[in-house]
Formats: structure tokens, sequence, C-alpha cells
């Protein structure tokens, strides 16, 4: 077994990592390992010093990548550099100190209470497609998952009489999340339709119009169109989850309660949102402190 092959059984068995984020290390890796037979004589991980990298990464950008993708480069390999540590006890703390070039994160999409309500709203026929995107969107809404989440529900995660489903995420982790009464009643619709179209063998919860699973590009492409539907730009499944936070926050949610519905592992990944939150913080200051609003002295 190659070490790319050995590597690759680590993430999908021992590591549970997503499929996207295997797929995205091991590119990675396998560029580095073909770098290091075309400019390397004889490498070996031990004797490798920050040059090999550095011209690594050089090429890398040469090529046209943004800073964003060298950043991930360098995490990919920070990360196959610690499976060297562990499984071949090989020493690469050299390379291990590497800086990942500083990324400027734009601000998040997020809709407004109106753009939402009225986004939902707007899926309002009888028919198998209606009221199947009207419960995702109610759902993803509801419980801010990822779209990988989504495709990836099951019938038996939901637990409709305790208005929660059961969730899992990255690194095949486990966690609740709640639905509110819309979502509920909007799943509740899709299920009462779901039997006549299942295909027998298929697992799935959501189901595309043939009675196969709905993948998540077919998620993903549905979220689209309603938008755009109505006149609603550069929407993905991540901008309900997005909104999801936002929403939660300006109205009074603890961060750390909205880090756990999220399941995110750190609490800084959470914290964008506090950012995004801080035009409606200023608005309530405005709108509630005694004296945060020049007075008209003049008679």
């Amino acid at each position: 077994m190659s070490l790319l092959e050995a590597y690759s059984n680590y993430l999908k068995v021992e590591k549970c990592d997503s499929v996207h984020t295997q797929r995205a290390y091991l590119q990675t890796v396998s560029c580095w390992l073909l770098h290091l037979e075309q400019t390397e004589a004889n490498y070996d991980h031990d004797d490798l010093s920050l040059t090999a990298i550095s011209n690594f990464l050089s090429d890398r950008a040469e090529q046209g990548q943004s800073r964003a993708s060298l950043a991930r480069a360098i995490a990919a390999l920070k990360h196959f550099f610690h499976y060297l540590q562990e499984r071949h006890s090989q020493r690469t703390s050299q390379l291990m100190g590497i800086e990942v070039p500083k990324v400027y994160r734009s601000m998040p999409r997020v809709l407004s209470l109106n753009e939402m309500e009225g986004l939902l709203e707007s899926i309002n026929a009888n028919d198998f497609s209606s009221v199947r995107d009207r419960a995702i969107l109610e759902l993803f809404y509801s419980t801010g998952m990822r779209v990988s989440e989504m495709a990836n529900l099951k019938p038996q995660d939901l637990d409709l009489p305790q208005m929660q489903l059961k969730v899992k995420g990255k690194g095949k982790k486990e966690r609740l999340v709640f639905l509110g009464q819309a979502a509920l009643a909007a799943l509740q619709a899709y299920l009462n339709l779901r039997p006549a179209l299942l295909i027998a063998g298929v697992e799935s919860l959501f189901l595309n119009r043939r009675g196969g699973a709905l993948t998540t590009r077919g998620i993903f492409n549905l979220v689209q169109a309603r938008a755009l539907a109505q006149d609603l730009h550069e929407i993905t499944p991540h901008t309900f989850r997005h909104t999801f936070a936002t929403h939660l926050l300006d109205h009074g949610a603890d961060l750390r309660f909205v880090q756990t519905l999220l399941g995110h592992e750190n609490l800084s990944t959470t914290q964008i949102y506090t950012k995004v939150s801080l035009g409606r913080m200023t608005e309530v200051y405005r709108e509630a402190h005694p004296r945060a609003r020049f007075k008209n002295s003049m008679s």
C-alpha cells in the first residue's frame, strides 16, 4: 500500500472526515508528493527544510491560486505532517512551523426577517416539489444545518413529538437540533406525500421527483431557484445557516448556545456572527439608551 493510500484510509476510517475534506486533503498531498519527486532527489520527510514547502507554495501561487487556496493547502499539509509523525514516526516539526497566510473573510450574506418570511411564504402550492421545498427551506431556517446534513437525513432521525431531530455533522458527530412550529407543520405535510413516491430501498428523508434520494446538488439547485423567484440573488443553503445564527443572536440567544446548535467545535468559528449582528445591536442601542441619540435643543 502506498503512502497516499494509507493516508486516504486514515482520513476515511479513523478521522471520519467528510468526502469533501478527504478529496481536498488528498488532492493537496498528492500534488505535494509529486512536487517532491520532481524536485527533491531521494527525498525524506525527516530531512526536508522549509525551503521545500516554500517552493511548493510558490509554484501554486504562480499558477494563480488565491491566498485562501494557499491557506487551505497549508492546512492540508500540516494535517498530513501530523499523520507522518503519529503513524510513521517521522520528524516533521520544522515543516509544522510554517505560517498560514492571513485570509480576510468577507461577511456572510444574511437575509432579513422580512426577506426570509417572504421567501418561505412564497412556496404555497400543494404539488410534491412545492411541499418538499417548503419543508427543506423551513428546516434549514429552523435548524441551521449544513446542506450535507440535510441530504443525509433519514426518517428515523426525526422526533416529531419532541420537535427535534438528530443531525450527523462533520466527523460523524451527532447533535440535536430543534424544530419550530412552522418547520414542524411543513415537515408533516411533506411526510404525508413521501410514501407515494418512495422507491424501495431508499433511506433518505428527502426525495427527488422520481422517488430517489435528493442529493446535495439537488438541494442547492432548489434553494437557488426558489430564491431567484423572489429576486434574491447569491443565496445558497449556507445563507440559511448564516441567517439562522444571526437571527438567534439578534433576539438574545447566547453565543455558546448557537455554537452548540451549529455544531462548531470552536467558539471562534461562531463569533463571526457577532460581527454580522453588530448593525442590529447598534440599532437596538440607539433606540433603547436614554442618551444614545442627539436631541434637538433648537427652539
